[in-house]
């Protein structure tokens, strides 16, 4: 097995080859899904690695050769996020896997956060939180403005804390991402990023509004998005329940 490391001089290179060597029984398991994510301690201080899904020998030819990896996007793209001023831990290396010369696994390894995500506290409920959906859709507006669009900007993936002087936000699961320059971000590109945070329901038209006064929408804008919204959300369905049918024979959703 080949080990790579980005930068190269990192000096946490022989802390991630030894954990490379043996994930599974390194440090606190923080999260176990498709893809699993650690916390390790190097000289007192701690960090949190991402492993991403095994790759098998069809993408790992894809992302050896044709495309960055998910670890590599997410090293990448929070270097860009902190450069636009915008929160997310900070990046400290990534690392490869090859055997047989094709990429097997990825690692990213950043800072961890305290910050909580918004999920809990604005859907799901009729009593969201008004001032935290509040800041929330101008944080995303700040986003939009600075030329970022976060493809994967569900409340899970946006944490926040807050301090005396207010809302402080932090983006995580940042590989899916795609930069502009300032204010350049077409309108419905716009729109589509919003459909992300949840269904439509009171708290999104409650985000919706929000966001159009802070950049300035008419009515017709809010109108449009709201159709963009509805058209996402039916074909999100359609998509899932074609899956869950193949899968297990019978619809996901009937919403």
């Amino acid at each position: 097995m080949q080990i790579t490391i980005t930068p190269i001089d990192s000096p946490l290179a022989d802390v991630i080859r030894e954990m490379a060597t043996g994930f599974d029984r390194s440090g606190l398991l923080l999260h176990d899904g498709r893809n699993q994510v650690r916390q390790i301690e190097a000289d007192g201080t701690a960090y949190v690695v991402k492993r991403y899904h095994k790759l098998g020998w069809l993408k790992g030819l894809i992302y050896t050769f044709l495309r960055k990896t998910k670890a590599q996007r997410a090293y990448e793209n929070a270097l860009t996020l902190q450069e636009r001023g915008i929160a997310t831990p900070t990046p400290i290396a990534f690392a490869l896997t090859k055997r047989r010369g094709l990429t097997e696994w990825a690692y990213f390894i950043s800072t961890p956060t305290d910050r909580q995500p918004i999920a809990p506290s604005l859907v799901g409920t009729p009593d969201f939180d008004k001032a935290l959906a509040h800041a929330y859709a101008c944080f995303v507006a700040e986003l939009h403005e600075k030329g970022i669009v976060h493809h994967d900007l569900n409340p899970t993936n946006v944490l926040y804390s807050r301090d005396e002087k207010g809302y402080l936000f932090e983006l995580i699961d940042i590989n899916r991402m795609q930069f502009y320059t300032e204010h350049s971000i077409p309108k419905e590109v716009c729109m589509e990023n919003l459909t992300r945070f949840w269904w439509l329901t009171p708290v999104y038209e409650y985000v919706l509004n929000a966001y159009a006064a802070a950049r300035q929408w008419s009515d017709e804008d809010k109108e449009r998005a709201i159709a963009v919204k509805k058209r996402h959300d039916r074909h999100w369905i359609r998509r899932k329940n074609f899956l869950s049918l193949l899968k297990h024979g019978h619809l996901k959703y009937k919403r």
